[in-house]
This record gives structure tokens, sequence and C-alpha cells, in this order.
């Protein structure tokens, strides 16, 4: 757990000290705004902050059995899947099911079928 926390921060650091560090050099030099390489550095920056977000998840599936679990259900639940299924959605309170207090299961009766899909 420990090393998922600093693969986490470590991961946060080099994706965001870049471009945190020229916005504030930036900021306090305005002489920076006449040099031709900004633009370029700026998006490369900016693009390198951004992609911070698609690191958390695949840090998290990589170093996470829980999550790993909780992703695969969420999938086998159907809201990725081509066919739709009928399932019926239960909020769950303190159950640490990890998809988002959702859990998923199918159902059949006489009543209205609800997809996942059409339920979030």
């Amino acid at each position: 757990m420990v090393t998922m926390m600093i693969t986490v921060v470590a991961a946060f650091t080099i994706c965001w000290l870049p471009f945190n560090m020229l916005v504030t050099v930036w900021t306090y030099n305005d002489s920076l705004s006449d040099q031709q390489w900004l633009p370029e550095m700026y998006f490369a920056f900016h693009w390198l902050a951004m992609s911070h977000s698609c690191l958390n998840p695949l840090i998290y599936c990589w170093m996470n059995a829980r999550f790993r679990q909780s992703f695969r259900s969420v999938l086998h639940c159907g809201s990725f899947n081509r066919k739709r299924r009928p399932v019926a959605l239960q909020h769950v309170h303190g159950t640490g099911t990890g998809t988002g207090g959702l859990t998923c299961t199918s159902f059949r009766s006489n009543r209205k079928t609800v997809y996942l899909e059409d339920a979030l």
C-alpha cells in the first residue's frame, strides 16, 4: 500500500512539476513571452500534466488487486458489453465494493427491465 502511494505521488510530481515550474517562472519573468520555443514548451508540459489523469487508473490497476477485481466486475456487469443485460442496481452502504457503492445483479421480473446504461 505504501509503495502504491509513493508511485502515485511520484507520477503526480513528474507530470505536474514541469508545467507548474514553467508557469511560475513565466509569471515572474515577462521577457519569457518573447521566446520562440515557449508555445511548444507550454504545449508539451501541459500535455504531460493532463496525461496524469490517464496514469492513475493504470497505477491502481497494476498495484491494487481490489481495484482490479472491482473493475472486472463493472465490465462483467454489462456497461461495456455489446449485449445489453438486464441488471438491478442496488446502492450499498459501507461494504467497500469499489464500484462507487453500486452492486449489479441480473434479475428477471414482470416489471419493466432496467438496463445499466439507462440507470447511470
